[in-house]
């Protein structure tokens, strides 16, 4: 009996993976939602993006939801088998952990380029260790040309293994010379913006607001194991030096803190397992500890799962979005969080785009929608062609104004310069006359 429920715990726990994994979608379709969410996913899918993920994503007959989902359940399968490789007993815990993870959530049920690199380099360092060379280097190129950052931790965890194993360096320098070289053909750009500690700690905690963040409980679970392994300080040499750049990476580039998720989960595996092997002088302050741990873990889970059904865009939005795409061709102003919702739900160029507009541009749109000068309004409208305003409810409601005439919702009253063409729900289209 032991035998055949063993057997059938890998099936019940990716079974549950592919559950939580579809949560988020299924949620959002339920209450009439789109099913896909968050500025990263519509800039992904907007014509102009020209990565490689985003291309992968526009392949004729792909999905790109099922796809992201797909690459999620990949990448905890990936880490089941790398953990039984390198740690067996602790698999089934970590990828407990790591499908709870309120970023795992995010990143697979959004199409963030993180989530194909995450993939790529789980797998390619499976087949490292499976010693299989050819496929793992196609995986680990991959995983490059999606991200730069998971280029560098997938070399700094090839270079120190093959350095303390004191072996030949020659794939070490081919992975390095290629990285290279897709570093290159994909002008990758690398710009630093150093954020304050708190902002790293805020990112990284998901109670804190980092919504590709960890819960609390994880993070003090994986830390309580990091401390524990100092034992194996030449064994995990790898682990520390990767987690050691990661967060210098954080803190200087500001990157994700998903670039610890297949190392946070093994480490609070690894504290769970020391609890459960503990000798405890009262059994059930054993029980108590484990549900608290349980009930912390899937909390979090659960509310990052209500904070991405919440986001944007909904239902209004889109039918606002396939209003302004009927209309003639010309720029539109809105806020810059909207920038990739317009660009492919409406078609039309953007302002600006939070999310790839410098911050002369960005300062100059939040100045203009201050502004209830109509002489100045004109001359931005005219220097950026701007055809179109675009109004939403939560814009009216501390995004851009917090009052109903401040700034240029002032100005609106100017029916020489604009003209309502589209109102519901609180969101509005105007139409600029002769800028």
């Amino acid at each position: 009996m032991q035998i055949k429920i063993k057997s059938l715990e890998p099936a019940a726990l990716f079974l549950s993976a592919l559950v939580l994994l579809f949560a988020i979608p299924f949620s959002r379709g339920l209450i009439g939602k789109p099913f896909l969410y968050g500025q990263q996913t519509y800039h992904s899918l907007a014509s102009g993006s020209q990565s490689f993920y985003s291309s992968l994503l526009k392949l004729p007959g792909n999905n790109p939801l099922m796809f992201q989902l797909c690459l999620g359940l990949g990448f905890l399968v990936g880490l089941y088998l790398l953990i039984r490789v390198l740690s067996a007993g602790l698999e089934s815990y970590a990828v407990l952990f790591a499908m709870f993870s309120p970023g795992t959530l995010h990143v697979f049920s959004n199409l963030l380029a993180d989530g194909l690199a995450l993939f790529c380099l789980v797998w390619g360092i499976f087949f490292f260790f499976k010693q299989r060379p050819f496929i793992s280097t196609l995986f680990l190129l991959m995983g490059f040309a999606a991200s730069p950052w998971y280029m560098l931790g997938g070399l700094v965890l090839i270079w120190v293994y093959f350095i303390i194993k004191q072996r030949s360096l020659q794939f070490p320098v081919f992975m390095s010379l290629a990285a290279l070289v897709i570093f290159l053909l994909l002008d990758f750009r690398i710009e630093i913006s150093q954020l304050a500690t708190t902002q790293v700690i805020t990112n990284l905690v998901f109670e804190l607001g980092g919504p590709s963040g960890f819960s609390l409980i994880t993070l003090l679970l994986a830390v309580i194991g990091f401390f524990a392994t100092y034992k194996a300080f030449k064994e995990l040499a790898t682990v520390y030096v990767y987690s050691a750049l990661a967060f210098i990476g954080m803190y200087l580039f500001g990157t994700s803190p998903l670039v610890f998720l297949f190392i946070i989960p093994v480490l609070a595996a690894y504290t769970i397992q020391l609890l459960l092997k503990r000798k405890w002088v009262l059994q059930s302050l054993k029980y108590i500890t484990l549900l608290l741990i349980v009930l912390g873990v899937v909390l979090s889970a659960s509310f990052s799962i209500v904070w991405a059904v919440s986001q944007s865009p909904d239902k209004e939005m889109e039918l606002a979005l396939a209003e302004l795409a009927k209309l003639p061709v010309g720029n539109v102003l809105s806020s810059p969080a909207y920038g990739a919702f317009i660009s492919y739900g409406a078609q039309k160029p953007i302002v600006a785009d939070s999310l790839v507009s410098d911050a002369i541009l960005l300062n100059e749109t939040e100045t203009i929608f201050a502004s209830r000068d109509l002489k100045k309004a004109r001359v931005f409208f005219l220097a950026h062609n701007v055809s179109y305003l675009f109004i939403s409810p939560e814009m009216r409601s501390g995004l851009v104004w917090n009052e109903p005439e401040e700034g240029l919702l002032f100005l609106l009253r100017n029916n020489q310069t604009f003209a309502k063409e589209y109102t519901y729900k609180g969101f509005e289209i105007w139409k600029i006359k002769n800028p």
